[in-house]
């Protein structure tokens, strides 16, 4: 859960790319808000000082303290559910996305974020399972969208990112970032 906040917002953008069809010139995305879900408490993970902020136009950096209190293994999972979001009413729209991977095999399987996370952090190597319980410090992650194409739509997103212990969901975060066009 200790990388998913900036791995989620990536992933997210390049899933747009597989379900969108409009041909668009350069992309801007504005971080509306990167929050910790405060309705659970810290038994699993505490957030410390976990922050993400926007450096440049189009480059985020992410930088803090996760203590991660348990050893985490297949018995855990990530839950990521991306909504559209009417940003004037503040409601979310339709579910766009959804997916429940084990966290041992969404940390091995991810070659473009986790990589570049782990240069910058205490974070273990790659298949290392269970994850150990322990403090992990990511210090000036930059987070680039330049990856991304054009074909992307605009509008405004809502993100829910959230970690689960079987069934229970024990921690959580919340990410609401627009989407836009330069021409």
């Amino acid at each position: 859960m200790f990388i998913v906040n900036g791995i989620i917002i990536w992933w997210f953008l390049h899933l747009c790319v597989i379900y969108t069809q409009a041909q668009k010139d350069a992309i801007v995305a504005e971080l509306e808000l990167f929050e910790i879900d405060k309705k659970y408490d810290t038994k699993f993970i505490d957030w410390n000082t976990l922050r993400m902020t926007r450096v440049s136009r189009n480059n985020f950096v992410v930088n803090g303290t996760v203590i991660v209190n348990f050893n985490l293994n297949n018995h855990q999972a990530i839950n990521l559910q991306i909504y559209s979001y009417d940003a004037k009413q503040k409601m979310r729209g339709l579910l766009v996305f959804n997916v429940d991977q084990k966290i041992c095999e969404f940390i091995e399987k991810d070659k473009q974020v986790y990589p570049g996370l782990q240069d910058v952090s205490n974070l273990p190597e790659p298949g290392t399972c269970p994850v150990p319980k322990g403090e992990y410090h990511i210090k000036n992650y930059e987070l680039k969208i330049d990856f991304l194409s054009s074909d992307i739509p605009d509008g405004d997103y809502n993100i829910l990112v959230k970690l689960k212990n079987g069934f229970n969901t024990v921690a959580g975060l919340e990410i609401f970032i627009k989407i836009s066009h330069e021409t």
